[in-house]
């Protein structure tokens, strides 16, 4: 960060100028920090154990910019602007973590998985892609009832909790259940402005791999509408998530659940059933 401003600078520079040689100039400032063997190429690592980054933890990460096909008229450059191109997961990446929206069919939402590299399984990097009941928001959070998301941010907080000092605390303070533990109705994420956005299933793992390591959270079997997976795809609960379970405090007809729209719903877990 301390030659931020430089570049920042530089490439505005270079975005607005049209003559060839001052473009060239400004390309050749540029280049310590573009190039292959340039610094702005190197990584740091501090304790020289060949991992630059400790740990990356997203929720339901998608390869678009998530603005329906109908508003963007499918424009390149509007689509790009927050994509992710490529999906492999650097080695330089020590431990990675994604959860993962079973029930969202947006087109324009589908998820990004990570791809683990043969370089980064020989350094013995660890990556975990677990698949949760919900919507986009259900994983990442957004919705006024949380009970979803609770879920998935306990998985997180407990597959980082030796890297980090966490209030567990507080995290458990937030807990306002409308449902019990991982019953809530996932919502219908085709409101509003997405209703204008085409469907699309996701596709769910019928086997684990050591590509994307993919698991089923074991909250997606308390759905009513639930399916049958691979007890081998069914991930083990962590003690964090454990206890979370244990002190759920939810309180019947204290809260009344908005259910989702139970068509969608059932459109999201149709093509499963299908598959097993």
């Amino acid at each position: 960060m301390d030659h931020f401003v430089d570049i920042f600078v530089t490439y505005q520079k270079r975005g607005k100028e049209t003559d060839p040689g001052e473009i060239a100039k400004l390309d050749a400032l540029l280049s310590q920090w573009t190039s292959p063997d340039s610094r702005g190429k190197r990584r740091a690592d501090s304790d020289n154990d060949s991992f630059s980054i400790k740990c990356v933890g997203v929720f339901d990460t998608v390869g678009s910019v998530g603005l329906p096909e109908e508003l963007t008229h499918k424009s390149p450059s509007v689509k790009s602007i927050f994509g992710f191109p490529n999906k492999e997961l650097g080695e330089h990446i020590e431990h990675a973590y994604q959860a993962l929206a079973i029930n969202e069919i947006r087109l324009d939402f589908d998820c990004c998985k990570f791809a683990q590299t043969d370089g980064g399984r020989r350094k013995g990097q660890i990556l975990k892609q677990c698949w949760f009941s919900g919507d986009h928001s259900d994983i990442g959070g957004g919705w006024q009832e949380h009970d979803l998301s609770d879920i998935t941010l306990a998985w997180m907080v407990a597959n980082i909790g030796d890297m980090l000092s966490i209030d567990i605390a507080y995290i458990f303070s937030l807990l306002d259940p409308v449902a019990p533990w991982g019953e809530r109705h996932p919502h219908n994420p085709r409101t509003g402005i997405f209703a204008l956005s085409k469907e699309h299933v996701r596709t769910l793992p019928t086997v684990t791999n050591n590509i994307t390591h993919e698991t089923i959270h074991p909250s997606v079997l308390r759905q009513k509408q639930s399916i049958s997976f691979d007890p081998a795809l069914v991930c083990k609960l962590l003690p964090l998530e454990e206890e979370l379970q244990k002190k759920w405090p939810y309180i019947e007809g204290k809260h009344h659940e908005h259910k989702v729209d139970g068509a969608v719903y059932a459109r999201s877990i149709t093509f499963f059933y299908n598959r097993l």
